[in-house]
C-alpha cells in the first residue's frame, strides 16, 4: 500500500526572513534558527551552527518539534533528518521544510529514510526547478508516494537507519581524529628535523 506525503503528514515551509536576524549570545536567546546550512547533504543536523535568537510569536508556527521531519530539497542535495530534543526550540527558515508525521501512520525515521531513497530522487526529479540547483518545492513534495508497510515493520526499518546514520557519525569522527592525529605527527617530525 502507498500513499501520498499529503495524507500521512502535514508539510510546513520555513518561515521566510526578510532580513537577518540578531544573533545573540547563547544565554541571552530562548530560540535558534535552522538555515539551510544547519542541515547537511549526509542528514546530520549540525546544531551548533544555528544562529542563537529571540522568540517571537511570529516564528511559533515554523518550529520543528522533536519527532518532526525537517527536509532539504535545495541545493547540494537532498536530505531529511529527524529533529531530536533540544534545548530550545528549533525555527525552520525557507527552503527547508518541515514535516509533521501521523504518528498512527508512519513512523518518522522510517519516513525520512524514505523521502532520501532512489524512488523518491526520481519523483524529485520530475519536478526539480532549475538545472543547476536542485528545487523541490512543498506541493511537489505532498504529492510523493510513500510505501507503507504496517507501523511495526517500519519502526523496524527506521530503527536500522538510525543505527547506519549513527554508524556513519562514528566512523567519520573515527576517520576525522585519526587525520588530526596523522597531521599532528607529520608536524612534530617535520619540526623535529628542522631543529636538527
Amino acid at each position: 500500500m502507498t500513499k501520498t506525503l499529503s495524507s500521512i503528514a502535514t508539510a510546513i515551509t520555513g518561515i521566510t526572513l526578510r532580513e537577518k536576524p540578531l544573533a545573540l549570545l547563547p544565554e541571552d536567546a530562548d530560540a535558534l534558527l535552522m538555515q539551510l546550512s544547519d542541515l547537511d547533504t549526509a542528514g546530520a543536523i549540525q546544531a551548533h551552527n544555528m544562529i542563537p535568537v529571540r522568540l517571537e510569536k511570529a516564528f511559533e508556527r515554523f518550529i520543528a518539534k522533536p519527532g518532526d521531519i525537517v527536509f532539504r530539497g535545495r541545493g547540494a542535495g537532498i536530505a531529511a533528518a529527524v529533529m531530536p530534543e533540544t534545548l530550545h526550540p528549533v525555527i525552520v527558515v525557507s527552503p527547508l521544510i518541515v514535516i509533521r508525521p501521523n504518528r498512527s501512520k508512519v513512523d518518522a525515521e522510517y519516513l525520512a529514510w524514505t523521502l532520501t531513497t532512489e524512488s523518491a530522487r526520481r519523483h524529485y526529479a520530475e519536478y526539480a526547478q532549475g538545472s543547476a540547483i536542485i528545487g523541490i518545492g512543498k506541493q511537489n513534495l505532498e504529492t510523493l508516494e510513500i510505501p507503507l508497510p504496517p507501523l511495526q515493520t517500519q519502526q523496524k526499518i527506521g530503527k536500522l537507519m538510525r543505527l547506519q546514520s549513527q554508524e556513519f557519525e562514528l566512523v567519520t569522527r573515527y576517520q576525522m581524529a585519526r587525520a588530526k592525529l596523522l597531521n599532528a605527527q607529520i608536524r612534530k617530525s617535520i619540526h623535529q628535523e628542522q631543529k636538527a
